[in-house]
């Protein structure tokens, strides 16, 4: 089973967020553990800078970035 790893940086962007989208990020957190590619979660690989990294779709054009480690989710 995935584990996710959230940095000190996670929590401090997460406690700025609105709630309707902090609700919306912790739905969407549980079905990226369950499949990453969930068909609500519109995964996709970044590019540029960030090109391995990945990101998900959040309400009101919020996303959320994360990479991927073995088989944990940073």
């Amino acid at each position: 089973m995935r584990r996710i790893t959230r940095s000190t940086r996670f929590a401090r962007a997460y406690k700025k967020l609105p709630a309707h989208i902090q609700d919306d990020l912790d739905k969407k957190l549980q079905l990226l553990i369950e499949n990453l590619y969930h068909p609500l979660l519109h995964t996709h690989q970044l590019k540029g800078t960030l090109q391995e990294g990945f990101a998900f779709n959040l309400r009101d054009g919020f996303r959320a970035i994360f990479m991927l480690e073995n088989e944990d989710i940073l």
